[in-house]
């Protein structure tokens, strides 16, 4: 037997193993064309002499050339007691396990590789672990540990998922057809994550897709997975099938869901997987409750594309174009990547024509009338109301409508009027504003104002509307001092009463959130005034109320009690998750701020998979390039330099940068922060001559935006303190630093952890002139600080205070 023929007849025996006859001989005439294979699994089975409910294991034993006694439930791997198995397959056998090392408590799944060890088979699963070890991502198992067995059988130690294959969850919990679509759109994620890294799973199958008991799905077992090759790491591998790889050895694929480049030993690439989700989809989405009748006829589908037993009638038009192109017989003719099988499954949720089946004019205008019912609905009663206030009209009716016109003209004009001024105002929206000049905005909206008070003081309604307007539009600006008037002036005008208490309070957080990282205390000491009255109001649960208490999150990393921030927010994030949904922007914030306070407070392993986790969603809702997925970016980069990492900073500074220029002007906070953030990454990376440059950039834009005394400005100047020593000019630094000094504390506080970078910056300096006793008064005062802020004396910052202070007492 061939090596080719060797993997499908494990492949085919895996299948029918366990079928009665007839059932076995249907099944296998359904699974293969090649008689001759049907031949030698029959024969097999024959050969045991086992009933069929019984003979399964011990022919898998012979079949994997087992020289000696296999591992079992009860043995001890490592660490690890095995429990229980879980399944068995053409690679191995998978073991639910129990850590026994009096540690701590935890539950694995273990995969043991069948047969004798063989050096491609060592080789095979090595490559496996490898492969699954640089895999971190929330939809993919994660793998925990490895090693060998006594035989000297290697084994791999996986995260254990307790739930169910996808499409047994499916049928338990009977999703509806968008349900399963969000499940699968999740499942891309976690492909194209793999895929970034080269990576190609081949082998896509719902036995392959465990849903968790919280309704997550993860990628198990790339166990045939590839990865791609002649591909730098720096190339993006979801974006196409031409990523080919080529390996000598047989592979093993499933009858059913391999596609035909697979079932013919053809090249590989990313189109492989396209083909597994699109076979996934169409099970899920013909998956019957009461039979399982459906799946079985999926399973057999191996030529045509598709198959004769699924009944696509019931699925819809759209969905099914979509499955075609994913399942194309041509690589070439599939999705490019998952990202865009997900984007099509992204414009059927939303009512929006798929790529795949545009031409359709009546599709699109039933998308239309799907995307806009509520309006159409709308406008449609008000033809009626119309109609029938022209055939029912009276004298009682138009001075029941007089009375009310009356009473609502106020109401009208402030909303028109503030519709009006804020598409016109909608320039200043930092997403689009850019470079651009706005100083003529700024006289326009100084003399709406004027205006606007001089003839608007009879109608307080109007004026309030137009106040809050003008000082939102001055706060995008970054004008905040003028924002703070102008909101001051709409919440006095607005009424105080139980109607009007969402509006005023969403006033006064504008207020809170205007005072920013200069004025942190005060902005706190207000959201936590707000949060009281939400709470009484309205309720812990309430989506405002939450809102606020974020803010107190957020507030609290803005004046350094990064404890306080870390506690408030890991307690968020299962209630945002459940009331308000991962994606809805609340929580999205608050695991900004989570990840934040755990960068800060060196937890790091943590730190990293909230900001991936937080960067992929950002950029799955919004792009690249929006203000929201660029601020996630900065909190990743300083993540990376917090580490040490510096050539990871580095390589992502180096896109963040012209990016955020790009996109949002070099006048721009998050834009001046990226050249700041960059110049430290350079310098600590070696870089010193090219760090300056950006060091420059970023202190002369700061200075230009916010002016000298400002503390952002402050920041940066603290900054180019540091370039200045480490190019040996120790005493301009300590110039710098001094002159510095009275403005950090009048402006952030001489506690706040902002000082203790400052205060070690002068010890180096003080160190590099010689001046000993001034150093070792420089470093204490950062200990103290940090001390202050972490409290664990294993934070890094601190083992940097003490190392420090060690070196001076031996000098």
């Amino acid at each position: 037997m061939n090596p080719t023929d060797y993997q499908q007849v494990k492949a085919l025996f895996s299948e029918v193993c366990d079928l009665p006859e007839p059932e076995r001989s249907m099944r296998l005439a359904q699974l293969s064309d090649q008689p001759e294979l049907i031949a030698q699994v029959q024969a097999l089975i024959q050969q045991t002499g086992l009933d069929d409910q019984r003979f399964a294991k011990p022919v898998l034993g012979a079949f994997a050339y087992v020289a000696d006694e296999e591992v079992k439930p009860g043995d001890r791997l490592g660490v690890w007691t095995l429990t229980d198995e879980l399944g068995h397959g053409g690679m191995g056998t998978v073991f639910k396990a129990q850590r026994g090392d009096g540690q701590f408590e935890q539950i694995a799944a273990i995969k043991v590789l069948r047969g004798l060890p063989s050096a491609s088979a060592l080789e095979r699963l090595a490559q496996e672990r490898q492969i699954v070890a640089n895999l971190a991502h929330p939809n993919i198992a994660r793998l925990l540990d490895g090693g060998a067995t006594p035989q000297g059988r290697p084994y791999l130690v996986l995260e254990y998922i307790e739930g169910l294959a996808i499409d047994q969850y499916c049928q338990r919990k009977r999703l509806s057809t968008l349900q399963v679509i969000k499940l699968m759109l999740e499942i891309c994620a976690g492909l194209s994550y793999a895929h970034q890294r080269l990576v190609v799973h081949c082998d896509l199958k719902p036995s392959n897709i465990l849903v968790n008991t919280e309704g997550r799905p993860l990628l198990l077992d790339f166990g045939i997975a590839h990865r791609l090759q002649d591909q730098s790491p720096e190339q993006n591998s979801d974006s196409g099938s031409d990523q080919a790889l080529n390996s000598p050895q047989p592979r093993a694929y499933t009858p059913g869901y391999a596609s035909p480049e697979q079932r013919s030993g053809a090249a590989l690439s990313t189109a492989t997987d396209i083909y597994g989700l699109g076979r996934v989809l169409q099970v899920l989405l013909n998956l019957d409750a009461d039979s399982q009748s459906t799946r079985l006829h999926t399973l057999t589908a191996t030529a045509s594309n598709m198959p004769d037993g699924i009944d696509l009638q019931k699925t819809p038009a759209p969905l099914q174009a979509i499955i075609e192109h994913a399942t194309a017989a041509n690589p070439a003719q599939r999705y490019v990547s998952v990202s865009a099988f997900a984007d099509d499954l992204q414009r059927y949720l939303r009512h929006e024509p798929v790529s795949v089946w545009r031409a359709n004019r009546l599709y699109r205008l039933h998308c239309y009338v799907r995307r806009n019912g509520l309006a159409l609905g709308l406008a449609s009663l008000a033809v009626l109301a119309l109609l029938g206030g022209l055939i029912g009209t009276n004298l009682s009716l138009q001075q029941v409508r007089a009375e009310r016109a009356r009473a609502e003209q106020s109401a009208t004009r402030a909303n028109r009027t503030a519709d009006f001024l804020g598409n016109i105002l909608s320039a200043a929206d930092p997403d689009r504003a850019r470079d651009l000049d706005t100083t003529l905005l700024r006289e326009i909206l100084d003399q709406a104002a004027l205006q606007a008070n001089k003839e608007l003081t009879n109608e307080p309604l109007v004026l309030s509307q137009i106040e809050q307007v003008i000082g939102n539009t001055y706060y995008q600006l970054g004008a905040y001092d003028k924002s703070r008037a102008h909101l001051r002036s709409a919440l006095a005008l607005k009424p105080v009463s139980t109607n009007t208490l969402r509006q005023r309070l969403e006033i006064r957080e504008k207020i809170a959130d205007s005072f920013g990282y200069e004025m942190a205390a005060q902005a706190l000491a207000e959201y936590q005034a707000i949060y009281q009255e939400r709470l009484v109001s309205f309720g812990a649960e309430d989506q405002e109320t939450l809102r606020t208490s974020h803010a107190i999150a957020f507030q609290w990393v803005n004046t350094g009690e990064f404890k306080k921030a870390l506690a408030r927010s890991l307690m968020l994030s299962p209630i945002l998750e459940r009331v308000l949904g991962p994606d809805h922007p609340t929580s999205l914030q608050n695991l900004q701020t989570l990840s934040v306070a755990q960068t800060e407070l060196a937890q790091f392993s943590v730190a990293e998979q909230s900001l991936k986790t937080l960067v992929e969603r950002r950029t799955k809702l919004h792009g690249t390039a929006h203000t929201e997925t660029l601020a996630v970016q900065n909190s990743l980069a300083i993540f990376y330099l917090r580490q040490s990492r510096f050539a990871e900073a580095e390589a992502l500074l180096r896109q963040l940068y012209p990016l955020a220029k790009k996109r949002l002007g070099s006048k721009n906070f998050k834009s001046i922060n990226f050249a700041g953030l960059l110049a430290s990454a350079l310098r600590q990376n070696g870089k010193l001559t090219e760090s300056g440059i950006y060091y420059k950039e970023a202190l002369n834009a700061a200075t230009l935006q916010y002016g000298a005394s400002h503390p952002i400005t402050l920041r940066f100047a603290g900054n180019y303190a540091n370039f200045e020593l480490a190019s040996g000019n120790a005493q301009g630094a300590l110039k710098r630093l001094a002159a510095l000094e009275p403005l950090f504390n009048t402006a952030i506080g001489a506690e706040h952890p902002d000082m203790s970078d400052f205060h070690r910056t002068r010890a180096k300096a003080l160190v590099a002139l010689k001046q000993t006793e001034q150093a070792k008064a420089s470093w204490q005062r950062a200990l103290v600080i940090d001390r202050k802020a972490y409290g664990d004396d294993t934070h890094p910052l601190i083992v940097e205070d003490l190392a420090g202070l060690a070196a001076l007492d031996n000098l």
